[in-house]
Order: C-alpha cells, then structure tokens, then sequence
C-alpha cells in the first residue's frame, strides 16, 4: 500500500509541477482548463493509463444556423454520427448529442459564445459560413468556452472530417507535423488532406491524455 501511494503522490506532484511550469512560462492554448487538465490527466494515465474500453460519456449541444435548409442539417447530423462512431471505436469517447436548435449566427464567428447557452460538456455549431477577421475556414474550435464551429455547407464527408478535426482540439489535439508520414492525419491542418478516421501517433497519444479531462 505504502509504494502504491508513492506512486500515486509522485505521478501528481509531477503533473501538478509540469501543470504550473506551463502556467507560468507557455500556455499553449490560451484557456484557463488546459494547465489543470493537464496536471489532472498526466497523472491519471499514470495511475490507470489508457483503456479504450472504459467508455467517457460527454455531452454536446448541437445548434443549425438558421440559414441552413432542411437537407444540409440533415447531412451535419450525419456527419456527426459518423464522426461520433470514429471516437467511440478509436478511444471509448461516447458523444452524447443534444439538439438544441436553431440560432442567428453572428456576424463574426468569433463571437459565437454569444449566442449558445453552453449546458452541455462542449457544443457544436453548424454553420452556412465560418468567418472571422482573419481568415475564412471550414471550422474553428474556441477553447475557452467549449465551442466548435462547423461549416454544413461542405459535402457531407467534408463537414464529417471537419467535425472530427475540431472535436480533436478540444482534447488538445494539435495539428499533424507528419505530413510524409500521416497525411491524412484527423488533425492534418489542410482540409483536403485529413480524413475524420485517420491519426498520426503524436495526435493519437494527445487523445488518450485527455479522454478524462474537465470541461
């Protein structure tokens, strides 16, 4: 018993250590839940590890732009399921959907906070258009509030792998490096090139860390 609590005390003093370092020195995403989230789950895996058969539920709120016609709600719906089927067979992750709506999608995309009341572990937006100051990308993922937005006007495999992408940022997932090596990693940065199934082991491994992380 006394070495099991060793091993216990030691794998959470060093996350909680790694976690404050991160705090202090770089913090990769710029939200307040990945230095917790990371102590947490660094010492978690270290305890129990990874099973992919130890199924996490987590909630999501699915909101349609208003804009959006019947049919293209319908394919984002299936592109979710296929997305959600990807999780549960790779990493035990159950996304629960909840449809919440329709909603007048802001101007700026950036500003989609504004219009989501948030219930749920994380939420996802289907939208007709992602556009912020910068650029105009088929999806983006707001780490602060829990938010992915989705452009459903893509064909159905391209809200699919998009929907995978941006669900994989919220667990930390960064963009794939190994472009000759994965280029059709999930989390690969061009679009064209990523399929919703597909993950290098770097971004793999990311996944697993955080499968039981805080929301």
């Amino acid at each position: 018993m006394k070495k099991i609590a060793k091993i216990i005390i030691g794998a959470a003093a060093g996350a909680l250590a790694a976690g404050a370092v991160g705090w202090f020195l770089y913090d990769k995403y710029e939200c307040q839940s990945y230095n917790f989230n990371t102590a947490y789950c660094t010492a978690r895996n270290a305890i129990f590890g990874f099973d992919r058969n130890d199924i996490e539920d987590i909630d999501i709120d699915i909101y349609f732009d208003s804009r959006l016609s019947s049919e293209e709600r319908e394919d984002a719906m299936k592109s979710f399921e296929r997305a959600r089927q990807t999780y549960s067979k790779e990493f035990g992750i159950n996304l629960v959907p909840n449809i919440e709506g329709k909603i007048k999608a802001p101007e700026n995309t950036d500003d989609i906070g504004s219009v989501i009341d948030n219930d749920a572990d994380f939420s996802i937006a289907y939208m007709t258009k992602i556009r912020n100051d910068m650029r105009n990308p088929e999806g983006m993922s707001y780490l602060d509030d829990n938010i992915i937005a989705v452009n459903a006007s893509q064909d159905i495999g391209g809200i699919e792998n998009t929907t995978a992408h941006e669900i994989g940022h919220l667990f930390y997932a960064d963009h794939c490096k190994d472009v000759n090596l994965d280029v059709l990693c999930t989390m690969f940065k061009i679009n064209l090139c990523f399929s919703s199934n597909g993950w290098c082991e770097t971004d793999r491994a990311v996944i697993e860390l955080y499968k039981h992380r805080f929301w």
